[in-house]
């Protein structure tokens, strides 16, 4: 019960965050300077610290691409079908709630599974409903 509760307000988060971007106009494919750039920016305009990126190496679009069709266990595909057949697998077979014994395999699984959803999301904006 926990669990969907959960996944209800990461999917509300998701949401909020997504239409936060169409409301200061930003891609989810913008580069990583022009999201810095947007936080200093933000940071300024309301008075904020801005301490600058997290990480000291930043992945390129292409990098982020090639990552998550390794993560699906793909070649580079355009065909979303393909795509979307390979993380419905993938899902099906390391679905947390397959693993209610074994609380270590679990957390395996749901961190893989956050994973698969955050490629899934960047594919299907990339490749999906156009």
């Amino acid at each position: 019960m926990f669990d969907r509760l959960l996944n209800v307000v990461k999917s509300y988060v998701y949401d909020v965050v997504e239409k936060g971007e169409q409301k200061f106009g930003l891609d989810p494919d913008d580069t990583d300077e022009e999201w810095e750039a947007f936080k200093r920016e933000q940071a300024r305009k309301y008075g904020g610290k801005y301490s600058g990126s997290s990480s000291s190496k930043k992945k390129s679009n292409v990098d982020k691409e090639v990552e998550y069709f390794k993560l699906l266990e793909i070649p580079k595909t355009n065909e979303f079908t393909v795509i979307k057949k390979q993380y419905r697998k993938l899902m099906k077979a390391n679905h947390p709630d397959r693993f209610q014994n074994d609380e270590k395999k679990r957390k395996q699984a749901e961190t893989y599974t956050a994973k698969l959803n955050i490629a899934f999301d960047y594919l299907e904006k990339r490749y999906g409903k156009k």
